[in-house]
């Protein structure tokens, strides 16, 4: 079982990967706020099922627990406590959580939230073509640090994906595509109740772990409550892996 100094100092690690390289896409980031890498939302260290997103809200910093100037110890235990005041984006997963066995939770470190990219940047959807090609690149590098989170610190019972990574390409087909350069394949695909869902598993370091992916995400403001009814119509396989 990993410790919390091993994950203080991963998080060190990605700060440092992260400062590093921000200039490789300086047209991604908003002026005058903190940057600080987000590599989880969440206990990561006794969480049992994982959400996965895109990247950390492009308002994730106006939160006022936010400060410049944290150490990489004091970020690493922000991150998990992250959910006593978390941003709003995540009440959409809560909510389609509420549809699976128990109602886990963020709050109760039942569940933990990761993304592809760990980088709080200006939000996609507005990006012109340059800011685009940048993002996607970002995308493929950091998407390592997710796959070493799943390797280094969790054995989930299931990861829950949502969203698009593109206005071309869904979360789970950029999985896929860059799984094999990080010694893991998502194999096993499967269809799934609802629009644009699907079973996966995901392989890799020893593990075999089932996905669950959702076209739709918390960040879908025309169908805002698809992702939860996504989650009931595939309740009863959802619960199967909890139980």
């Amino acid at each position: 079982m990993a410790t919390l100094q091993q994950l203080q100092e991963f998080v060190a690690e990605i700060c440092k990967k992260t400062s590093s390289s921000a200039l490789d896409f300086p047209e991604l980031f908003k002026i005058g706020e903190p940057k600080y890498p987000i590599p989880f939302f969440g206990n990561l260290l006794k969480a049992e099922i994982v959400t996965v997103g895109l990247n950390p809200s492009a308002d994730e910093f106006k939160n006022p627990g936010w400060q410049n100037g944290f150490s990489e110890t004091i970020l690493a235990n922000r991150l998990l406590n992250y959910f006593s005041d978390p941003h709003k984006w995540f009440e959409k997963w809560s909510e389609a959580l509420r549809e699976l066995v128990g109602a886990p939770s963020y709050t109760e470190s039942r569940v933990v939230h990761l993304d592809i990219s760990p980088r709080a940047t200006s939000s996609f959807g507005g990006f012109n073509e340059t800011q685009a090609e940048q993002f996607e690149i970002m995308l493929r590098q950091d998407i390592a640090w997710l796959f070493q989170t799943l390797a280094k610190f969790l054995n989930p019972k299931i990861v829950l994906v949502a969203g698009t990574a593109s206005k071309r390409k869904y979360i789970d087909d950029l999985i896929s595509e860059c799984a094999g350069i990080n010694s893991f394949k998502l194999t096993s695909r499967s269809s799934a109740e609802g629009i644009q869902c699907r079973f996966w598993k995901l392989e890799g370091h020893g593990k075999c772990i089932p996905v669950f992916f959702s076209g739709s995400s918390p960040s879908d403001r025309r169908n805002p409550e698809r992702l939860a009814e996504n989650f009931r119509l595939n309740a009863d396989l959802l619960n199967s892996f909890l139980t």
